[in-house]
């Protein structure tokens, strides 16, 4: 039964989208290889180049780095978060970057989490798994609340003729009680 329970938890996960966005190909295939098993992934190797696969990609997660050649990674995630078709993807920043000023940038321009370079790897899978967790339970929460709109709506919709009925019949002098 717990083997059942984990071989569900792990089909689950793998339905998740990472973007892997790094200019260091060796730092993409150290990410690659410890997630590949996990999630679905896709890497970019600028910031340039994550921008135009994130529209067709639509990554649940973006595994970010901050000094890149072009646009660097503060930019690329505030045009994320910019962006409300992709405002809902996560974004944990894994950068060399560790000074405090500079994890406050990073959180000012949308990211989610910060995770300093050299990373232990089990750590930033946690993390990863916490803010995929999180994001399900909010896609989960508007669809419940979408559901109940759209419930209220359709359940009252046949009774607006009733009541239009019942409101004309109540004008109508020549009509008693």
């Amino acid at each position: 039964m717990e083997d059942e329970l984990f071989d569900i938890e792990d089909s689950i996960q793998t339905n998740f989208k990472v973007l892997i966005v790094d200019d260091i190909p060796h730092n993409v295939e150290i990410l690659e290889t410890s997630l590949e098993d996990k999630y679905i992934l896709e890497t970019a190797g600028s910031g340039e180049e994550a921008l135009e696969i994130i529209p067709k990609f639509r990554p649940d997660l973006v595994l970010l780095d901050i000094m890149m050649p072009g646009i660097d990674g503060y930019e690329v995630c505030r045009r994320i978060k910019a962006d409300d078709n992709l405002s809902y993807i996560k974004i944990i920043l894994v950068t060399g970057k560790a000074l405090v000023e500079e994890r406050l940038k990073g959180y000012e321009v949308g990211a989610d989490d910060y995770v300093t370079k050299p990373f232990v790897i089990r750590e930033l899978e946690a993390k990863i798994k916490v803010f995929l967790n999180l994001k399900r339970s909010r896609e989960i929460d508007q669809l419940k609340t979408d559901l109940l709109i759209l419930f209220a709506h359709e359940t009252r919709t046949p009774l607006n003729g009733i009541i239009g009925g019942s409101d004309l019949l109540m004008l109508d002098d020549s009509l008693d009680e």
